[in-house]
């Protein structure tokens, strides 16, 4: 469960909010259940202007294991956070290796906003860990999500 910098405690996504999120049904559809993206590996992210858009490759791991004994990972697919109204970014890691899990939740008054970031109750929190250790987190007015399935295995690059 993601650590963020808006509050102590870890916390997962919300199935509720993410299905309501546009294009969160088809993220799910297309998976097959509520990714956590363990694994995962962010292929861009970029901010302009308060707008930001985070490229993730994805996929789903099977139970099944390959004659090296990996597992077998099927439903690729590059999911696109799109980000309006971006009040802040953190970032104490190096995603590139993988995302250990990504998450994202509405900031309620229950919420400790931290005091550097324009963020407002109401807003988006999506909070992620690398495998590494470290972690990162945008806060953003709203999110939608496009989910691009991958014709041949993303890049092991």
């Amino acid at each position: 469960m993601p650590y963020s910098k808006s509050g102590s405690a870890p916390w997962a996504t919300d199935a509720n909010l993410f299905a309501a999120l546009e294009g969160g049904r088809k993220v799910t559809s297309w998976f097959g259940y509520l990714p956590d993206f363990h694994d995962a590996k962010v292929r861009c992210m970029e901010f302009s202007a308060g707008a930001g858009v985070v490229e993730i490759e994805a996929f789903r791991m099977t139970s099944e294991v390959d004659e090296k004994g990996y597992f077998i990972l099927d439903r690729q697919a590059l999911v696109t956070l799109n980000l309006s109204g971006v009040t802040g970014v953190t970032m104490s890691c190096d995603p590139n290796p993988g995302i250990e899990e990504l998450g994202i939740r509405r900031l309620n008054s229950e919420v400790d906003i931290p005091a550097d970031i324009a963020a407002l109750v109401g807003d988006l929190e999506i909070a992620f860990d690398d495998v590494c250790g470290g972690s990162g987190t945008i806060f953003a007015r709203s999110i939608s999500l496009t989910v691009t399935p991958a014709p041949t295995p993303v890049s092991e690059s």
